[in-house]
């Protein structure tokens, strides 16, 4: 079937011809009155036209035959979209949909509808057409519109805020960008995009439930119950104030691990294959005893991504939620360790994942995953990161 696009060109010329021939009609007949014109060749050439006119006239009926058969079929499509969206508006109201998973499944409704709205309104237009000047407006910009500007300005860049001290448990961490940390007004943005484009899940994993100072408790794992109920007396590892945010990598599945001091280590949590995944939990696990985390820090993660952890005793929880999903291979976190108080000096501690739960971005559709274990050597701090590997 013929676009939009298609109809408007084709009835355009159309009625161009029209309007040409009718001129020509209305010239020939002005000419009635000539003398010097023998009258058998005004006949002959009055004729002409009027055919001429004709055929204009049936091209134009045909092609508004076929532009009212696309306003039939697009008004099918909007009637029908409309039932879809009462449908979900009901899944809604009875408890089965929460609000952010109507938002989320009624989002592509919304823009399809408002598509199929502007589209019945142009063919409209094209079927009210009776010359060429008619139609010319509706298929260029007005005069005097500005067009559409796509670029968007780089935003002044802020610190992430630092926790309250002593705060205890709750979550602290920030939206993690490519090239810098990204300001506040850019967090609600993200967070209202992340709704409205279908990341419903986090509504499954980062819920604000009471918990410290401010904070976003997560909800435990399984098997993981009060996992973000750290106690008061469990330092909190701090979050640096302008942490290194390095670039997507490329042919390594890692970005490059931040510098630590002489007496740290600091490891990378790394996804594999992603298959566009959308949320991410994380449980992070560590022998206390041989190890004592220091920091948690965003890797190099698409702008407008929301990070999250909480830590525990030998945990460290990591959420991650992001719209534009991520695919292949990505650096999700780094982690600080130095040897706890009283650890031994040699040997390997391992640092194992736990507990995964990972949701694509666009289905929602929960992803398994298996994970590879990182290590770090107690003699010299050399280490191992973690893995994540889906498929």
């Amino acid at each position: 079937m013929a676009s939009s696009e298609d109809l408007t060109g084709q009835l355009t010329r159309a009625l161009h011809e029209r309007d040409e021939a009718r001129r020509l009609v209305a010239s020939a007949e002005q000419l009635s009155t000539d003398e010097s014109i023998a009258p058998e060749h005004r006949d002959a050439l009055a004729r002409e036209y009027a055919e001429r006119l004709d055929a204009a006239d049936a091209e134009v009926e045909r092609i508004k035959a076929l532009v009212s058969d696309r306003q039939v079929q697009t008004a099918l499509e909007l009637d029908g979209l409309r039932k879809e969206l009462g449908a979900l508006e009901v899944r809604h109201k009875v408890g089965e949909y929460t609000l952010a998973q109507f938002k989320s499944a009624s989002a592509g409704l919304d823009r399809r509808m408002a598509s199929l709205s502007r589209l019945d309104a142009s063919l409209a237009a094209l079927l009210e057409a009776e010359t060429e000047s008619d139609v010319r407006p509706t298929s260029r910009p007005a005069a005097g519109a500005a067009p559409v500007q796509r670029t968007v300005g780089r935003p002044p860049v802020e610190p992430l805020e630092q926790p309250a001290a002593g705060s205890g448990g709750g979550l602290r961490g920030g939206i993690a960008s490519a090239s810098a940390v990204t300001p506040r007004w850019l967090l609600l943005g993200s967070l209202g995009l992340v709704v409205v484009g279908g990341i419903a899940v986090v509504i499954l994993f980062i819920s604000a439930m009471s918990g410290g100072a401010g904070g976003i408790n997560l909800p435990s794992l399984p098997g993981l119950p009060g996992l973000f109920q750290s106690g008061d007396d469990t330092p909190a590892p701090t979050t640096p104030t302008t942490p290194v945010m390095p670039t997507r990598p490329t042919t390594s599945p890692t970005t490059p691990v931040p510098p630590a001091t002489a007496t740290e280590t600091t490891i990378s949590v790394d996804l594999r294959s992603a298959p566009n995944v959308g949320s991410l939990l994380i449980d992070v696990a560590f022998d206390p005893a041989a190890l004592q985390l220091t920091h948690v820090q965003a890797a190099g993660l698409p702008s407008g991504t929301l990070f999250e952890y909480s830590t525990s005793p030998g945990h460290a929880v990591l959420g991650v939620v992001t719209a534009s999903g991520l695919n292949g291979s990505w650096s999700i976190a780094y982690l600080t360790f130095r040897r706890a108080a009283g650890a031994a000096t040699s040997g390997q501690s391992a640092v194992t994942i736990g507990a995964v739960q990972a949701h694509r971005a666009d289905t929602l559709a929960q992803v398994s995953a298996t994970t590879s274990p990182g290590k770090v050597n107690l003699s010299d701090l050399s280490a191992v990161g973690l893995a994540i590997v889906f498929g």
